[in-house]
């Protein structure tokens, strides 16, 4: 089992360093598509996508204070070196230096969205259905010393036979899928403001849990490489989908069913909707139509509750938070190649604790999102972010230990082109004084994006205590440009106003027609200031001329 699970979290270590977190930059853009919904759902809502799919994205990052990855072993990868621990350490693994008394921690968080799509839908309303596999996991309050001995694959012999006093250790794991279903429509609407919301019903499937901790742990090495271990309440729960075989199988199933959600509301302040507006003519009539491929705000602020759900999980019957004064247990020889069967042998030398519940509640990450946007010139725009982790639910149960951090964000962005440079400041770790400041960078080409919320840690840095990139392949369709017909009409204009539709009679008699059309431009020759746009020759025409067929009277004032 150690060969296999130290396997596995060398694997994540370095998967974490191949992706990123979030999307950061990526998603606060106004081309974000479905996307967007991970972290504001009513972004889709009169979005400059007709519709959008994600093919395929994942972000994941990994983060700690202890060990430090050589960038090598991810710019010149090569899986053969992965095979053995004490290989890669030897070319890869180094410890940095922290405090007395410094606690270690480690973070490991996994985004992948899988085929997703947003549309919109008339002209107040969008919908997006998205598909995700997450996964995090933590540690926090590990001491130097455990983190040393788990370094050198526990055995060091300046610690050997040391009493190793690990209280308040705390690893929590999980693994769940999702599945989004989102509707957003505009709230409000008039010249300069306009609201939207949207909220995303998710259904929510756990596959793997595991949490252990202990407040009162002591542990030791014996110069066998036999372990010690003592404590009075050790906390130690996992479902029975919590094994390294069972999580890699493709039979796996969701062992928790439940239901979260997700939502979002924004506000825009808007600039002047007569440049934004251009005539749009159909069978029955002409009018004026909001343009949909361009961003009418000035500033935009929104603010998204994110990830509320708990999972209950039930225990395997061999399974127990327990106490333990263990000696010489020879864990290294004990050939325990799943789960189960450490399960197994832990039982028979722990005693299990009274009326421990077989059923645990893990909470989902709960979190409260704020982001202010500003449009500067033609495609630049300041993003600033704010997320704000929240203590959602009052039942007993696990939570994710994660903290704050604020974003600031420019981005130039067009439609098929985009540059992201997010800059994070993150909270204050009150367990170990951990601060963590990143620079990144995300690029959009066409249907693929690609970067890292730690970019410049990773180009300036050769041993990292935390990496990340995040990549997807997406296709949307945008809207364009309206026709040259109606560009023509901004040329002449210099602004849109507001129109009075004027068709040409549709009468079996053509006279009547001829009278109607004739009238009408009398009226607009009257006018110096009146344009008319003539849709059956797609021509506009300057005041006292006379077109035929149907038109529209623009006041050109």
């Amino acid at each position: 089992m150690n060969k296999k699970l130290l396997s596995l979290y060398i694997l994540l270590c370095i998967s974490s360093s191949l992706f990123s977190q979030d999307f950061l930059g990526l998603s606060t853009g106004n081309y974000a598509g479905v996307t967007g919904v991970l972290l504001q759902p009513a972004s889709i809502v009169d979005s400059r996508h007709k519709f959008d799919i994600n093919i395929f994205s994942t972000d994941v990052r990994y983060s700690n204070n202890y060990f430090l990855v050589d960038r090598d072993a991810i710019l010149k990868f090569n899986k053969n070196n992965f095979g053995n621990y004490q290989t890669f350490k030897a070319n890869y693994l180094s410890e940095a230096n922290i405090a007395a008394g410094e606690k270690v921690f480690f973070n490991i968080a996994n985004r992948t969205q899988l085929p997703s799509f947003m549309a919109t839908v008339g002209k107040k309303s969008a919908i997006a259905l998205s598909f995700q596999s997450r996964s995090m996991i933590q540690g926090r309050g590990i001491t130097k010393e455990l983190a040393q001995m788990a370094y050198n694959g526990f055995y060091f012999a300046p610690l050997n036979n040391t009493p190793i006093d690990a209280s308040g250790l705390s690893i929590n794991s999980l693994n769940w899928l999702e599945a989004g279903l989102t509707y957003g429509r505009v709230l409000y609407s008039s010249d300069r403001h306009f609201v939207k919301g949207a909220f995303t019903a998710k259904y929510l499937g756990g596959v793997a849990s595991l949490n252990m901790g202990s407040d009162d742990f002591r542990f030791s090495v014996n110069t066998d490489s036999s372990f010690n271990f003592s404590s009075k309440n050790f906390r130690y729960n996992h479902n029975k989908n919590a094994d390294f075989d069972m999580v890699l199988d493709k039979n796996y199933r969701p062992d928790d069913n439940t239901f979260g959600f997700d939502a979002g509301i924004v506000y825009e302040y808007r600039g002047n909707l007569k440049n934004n507006k251009y005539i749009k003519n159909n069978d029955e009539k002409s009018y004026l139509a909001d343009r949909r491929d361009v961003n009418k705000y000035i500033f935009k602020v929104g603010a998204s509750l994110l990830d509320a759900g708990m999972f209950t999980f039930q225990k395997p019957d061999n399974v127990n938070s327990f106490t333990a004064n263990i000696a010489g247990w020879d864990i290294r020889n004990g050939n325990y190649n799943t789960l189960k069967a450490f399960d197994t042998a832990l039982a028979n030398r722990v005693t299990a604790l009274p009326n421990d519940p077989r059923k645990y509640n893990v909470y989902l990450p709960g979190a409260l999102s704020v982001q202010a946007d500003i449009r500067f010139v033609k495609g630049l725009f300041l993003n600033v972010m704010a997320y704000r982790p929240l203590k959602m639910g009052s039942d007993a149960g696990t939570r994710f230990n994660n903290y704050g951090y604020y974003t600031i964000t420019p981005r130039y962005e067009r439609r098929n082109f985009g540059v992201y440079f997010p800059y994070t400041f993150s909270d204050q770790n009150d367990i170990t004084d951990y601060k963590e400041n990143r620079l990144g960078a995300t690029v959009r080409v066409g249907p693929v994006f690609i970067g890292s919320s730690n970019l410049g840690t990773m180009a300036f840095t050769k041993n990292l205590k935390a990496a990340d990139v995040h990549v997807g392949l997406k296709i949307g369709i945008t809207y364009g440009k309206p026709t040259k017909g109606s560009r023509m009409l901004k040329s002449i204009t210099g602004e849109q106003t507001q129109a009075t539709t004027v068709v040409a009679s549709t009468t079996a008699d053509p006279m009547v027609a001829k009278s109607t059309t004739t009238t009408t431009t009398t009226a607009a020759a009257q006018d110096k200031n009146q344009l008319v746009v003539d849709y059956s020759k797609g021509q506009v025409y300057a005041a006292g001329r006379e077109p035929n067929g149907q038109i529209i009277i623009i006041n050109n004032n």
